[in-house]
């Protein structure tokens, strides 16, 4: 056997990482004795390649995750790709631009196919990139079904529009409204196999009505006493909304819900940081603490 004279990185990390993502070593072992930590990928654009933007920020998460990950932690790092429709178009219309056409010369509907065409290139050079960095994510899961995606509470007014029962509506009714609907869905199921939205729609009846039954005592912040609600910052024009959101969350999680994900404003900026991340940093700040 012949040792050769140099390292040759791309040849050694290419054949382990393979073999370590086909072993399953980056999917989640899941146990309720352990804890648990997910981080969930801020997804690049897909309109090109990464920059070292990425590469930085995708070294501090993989060195996080693998840190939980050998402490035997539940570690999930959940890989998402594009979040960014509009700047791909741009990316696509430059394309066009360049031969001297333009959306409208292709219509919508091969235009889209052309968006979709990039999406697939460059969305799977990003996956790539990711992989030659050495990302020890959750290549697995990347994207759920349908019947997967969570419910939108709003921090404004009623959080679930059309959460209580029309009056006169007893929950038997809606219990049988509900059983006969379901019967005509997975009628029309069988005859539609592979309608994943469906499937969706479906779950999600299920869900409202047992949101209709179990959440309005849940979500109702107005039961909680001044202190918690100066603590929270609900009651300030700054952190109002924030404060409620985080408020729920708690109280989500402490009935039982297991995943709960906040959102707060558009922290994506490129300029003015300090300006643009200060007024955001002053909504977030008291509420999460």
């Amino acid at each position: 056997m012949e040792l050769a004279k140099s390292f040759s990185p791309p040849d050694i990390e290419a054949k382990w990482y393979s073999a370590w993502e086909q072993g399953g070593c980056f999917s989640p072992r899941v146990s309720v004795d352990t804890p648990s930590y997910c981080i969930q990928l801020p997804p690049p654009n897909v309109t090109g390649t990464l920059h070292m933007g990425h590469a930085f920020q995708q070294t501090l998460m993989d060195s996080l995750i693998r840190y939980h990950r050998m402490q035997g932690h539940n570690t999930n790092w959940v890989v998402g790709t594009d979040h960014a429709g509009i700047a791909t178009q741009i990316v696509v219309e430059n394309q066009l631009k360049a031969t001297n056409q333009t959306r409208h010369d292709l219509g919508r509907a091969a235009f889209v196919d052309r968006v979709w065409e990039w999406k697939e290139k460059s969305g799977s050079t990003i996956t790539r990139q990711m992989r030659r960095l050495g990302g020890s994510a959750n290549w697995g899961n990347g994207y759920l079904p349908a019947h997967f995606q969570g419910t939108a509470l709003r921090s404004k007014g009623s959080p679930i529009l059309d959460l209580r029962p029309p009056q006169g509506i007893t929950p038997e009714h809606q219990r049988a409204n509900l059983d006969l609907l379901g019967k005509l869905n997975a009628k029309h199921a069988e005859d539609h196999p592979g309608h994943d939205e469906l499937k969706a729609r479906m779950n999600n009846y299920e869900l409202a009505f047992r949101m209709q039954m179990q959440v309005p005592e849940v979500i109702d912040l107005e039961k909680e006493d001044a202190k918690t609600k100066e603590l929270y910052g609900i009651g300030n024009d700054a952190t109002d909304a924030f404060g409620r959101k985080c408020l729920l969350a708690r109280k989500l999680v402490e009935k039982g819900v297991r995943f709960v994900q906040l959102y707060a404003g558009t922290w994506d900026s490129h300029d003015y940081i300090e300006r643009a991340h200060g007024n955001l940093i002053r909504q977030v700040d008291q509420p999460i603490a």
